[in-house]
Formats: structure tokens, C-alpha cells, sequence
């Protein structure tokens, strides 16, 4: 674990913090490559992590042994044709 200080500076009409490549390289991360990252916040401080993928995000709670186990096995019935599906 590393622990720093930092400040909070005044960046725009915001405020912002900067931070060290040994913080950005504990990440695995290299800027300008990798520009975002994910801040949550509670009651305990301020929490920065690497920005999962967008396809990691959209599984991040997918049960694959329960979807496995309640798919249907073979062919899926949709129902009848409607609009203009192309059926060869």
C-alpha cells in the first residue's frame, strides 16, 4: 500500500489533485494512455481505482453458474416472424 499526502488545488472553478507516477504505476497505469478512473466516496474518504472496461462494468454482477443452469437447452422458440426479418 502506499500512502501520501496530497493538496487539493484550485483547478478551473473547480479543485483537483494531482497524482505521482509511483500512485499511477501501483495502478498499472500509464498517462497519457489511461485518463480515468473510478472515485467512490462514503463516510470513510474518498477511494480512487482503476476504471474497469465497459463490458467488465455490464458483468460485473452476471451469475454465470445460475444463468447456465437456468438457459434453456437448444432451440429457442421466439415466436412467429413480425416486421421484415429476412427468413431463408
Amino acid at each position: 500500500m502506499i500512502s501520501e499526502n496530497i493538496s487539493i488545488k484550485k483547478w478551473g472553478n473547480s479543485q483537483g489533485i494531482r497524482l505521482s507516477n509511483s500512485i499511477l504505476k501501483r495502478l498499472g497505469m500509464k498517462y497519457p494512455d489511461e485518463k480515468e478512473l473510478k472515485l467512490e466516496v462514503n463516510d470513510n474518504g474518498i477511494f480512487l481505482s482503476k476504471k474497469k472496461d465497459a463490458i467488465d462494468e455490464l458483468f460485473e454482477n452476471f451469475d454465470y453458474e445460475k444463468y447456465k443452469n437456468e438457459a434453456p437447452i437448444g432451440e429457442v422458440d421466439w415466436g412467429q416472424a413480425v416486421g421484415k426479418e429476412k427468413i431463408e
